[in-house]
């Protein structure tokens, strides 16, 4: 869908650059049908669904797509930033369906023309923190009732 890397536009071949050069999970997606280019932190995140290179987003994460699509209309759609400290999502990357929670950004990406043509994201998985937050807040409660009991 991208065609031969030499043919890129150099605002993708610059993204490109600066996602496989940085720790955290990042990705960029390009052109109409939105074809994924992920760094190795994103790997992890996409667990049992890696190798996915070059797979329209919407294909890589059809579990999700309800969810994305509206952030993806906005940030490709109106050119605007759409972040999320705190995002619940039921996804399937391995062989059951997992709660996790991520905090990340969806950016529109301009092409040399001015045109929005793509999506660069950076996330951060973050569900053993709010797992670790649930269980000490019962904990907490248990706490109360024990003394209150």
């Amino acid at each position: 869908p991208l065609g031969e890397i030499d043919q890129w536009p150099e605002t993708l071949h610059a993204y490109v650059r600066l996602l496989l050069n940085c720790p955290t999970p990042m990705f960029v997606v390009w052109g109409e049908t939105l074809p994924i280019i992920y760094n190795d932190a994103y790997a992890t995140v996409l667990s049992s669904k890696h190798p996915a290179l070059g797979l329209p987003l919407s294909e890589l994460w059809t579990d999700i797509w309800h969810v994305l699509q509206g952030l993806v209309d906005t940030s490709m759609g109106q050119g605007k930033s759409v972040s999320s400290d705190l995002i619940q999502l039921l996804m399937n990357r391995r062989v059951y369906q997992e709660e996790t929670y991520f905090s990340f950004c969806y950016a529109p990406v301009k092409d040399e023309n001015g045109t929005i043509a793509g999506i660069f994201c950076n996330c951060y998985e973050i569900s053993q923190q709010v797992v670790r937050e649930r269980r000490l807040g019962t904990l907490s409660l248990l706490t109360v009732d024990s003394f209150n009991g």
